[in-house]
């Protein structure tokens, strides 16, 4: 009851719907923390219905969604759309992943460059230039298969060894969303939105969420979660 209240009163004070899906996805962070020690027998925010936020333009994939557009994904396509559903990357700093930036044995990422209109830039701001941790099993696999084989320096490359083109990715995505059945209208960069909003469901702190992003501003954060 008290939560409800809370969450009321943070719409009463004019406070965005996913602004306040922000503050309730930190206190149920912390209140899960209270039960694992003991503290209270349950997390009393999560039977709460978080609010609704209108006129998003953004989407995103839940859960089986993603697993059914990944196993549907055509051969190479697979290790690249998982790369963006798993890290949360923009889309012109996965078309510039080098092999050099990957290191295996730490189990990291490291975002240096971008991609933009074919030029071979450095990362779009400061805080764009990012470690992203290589934490789930498939993004190891993913990236471990070289999909896309072993010519030049580009993880995702045309097959002479040339960084692919945004165009080039357009008609593989659209056919593993349809052979899953998605009829939802998801562009590339909504795959960066449903990593961003998996890891704020899954209970992950907006700073760290922040800093996976590589955004320089906290409200660009918000408007990903939900």
């Amino acid at each position: 009851f008290q939560v409800e209240r809370f969450k009321a009163r943070q719409l009463e004070k004019g406070y965005a719907a996913a602004t306040v899906r922000i503050h309730l996805s930190c206190l149920s962070r912390a209140l899960r923390c209270a039960v694992a020690w003991k503290l209270i027998d349950e997390n009393p925010v999560a039977n709460v219905e978080l609010p609704t936020a209108d006129n998003r333009r953004e989407v995103f994939l839940d859960g089986d969604e993603i697993d059914r557009f990944l196993a549907a994904a055509e051969g190479k396509w697979k290790a690249l759309f998982t790369v963006a559903v798993r890290t949360g990357m923009r889309q012109g700093e996965i078309l510039a992943l080098r092999w050099e930036d990957i290191d295996f044995k730490r189990k990291v990422i490291q975002v240096r460059h971008s991609l933009y209109k074919g030029k071979l830039g450095s990362a779009k701001t400061r805080t764009s230039a990012r470690r992203i941790p290589i934490a789930a099993l498939d993004l190891e696999a993913a990236l471990m298969g070289r999909s896309f084989g072993r010519n030049g320096e580009f993880v995702f490359h045309d097959g002479q060894g040339q960084p692919l083109t945004k165009e080039a990715l357009r008609k593989p995505l659209r056919q593993a969303l349809k052979d899953a059945g998605n009829d939802k209208p998801v562009t590339f960069h909504d795959l960066r939105h449903t990593f961003a909003a998996m890891c704020a469901m899954r209970g992950m702190d907006v700073a760290t969420l922040q800093g996976m992003l590589g955004h320089a501003d906290l409200r660009m954060v918000m408007r990903y979660v939900h």
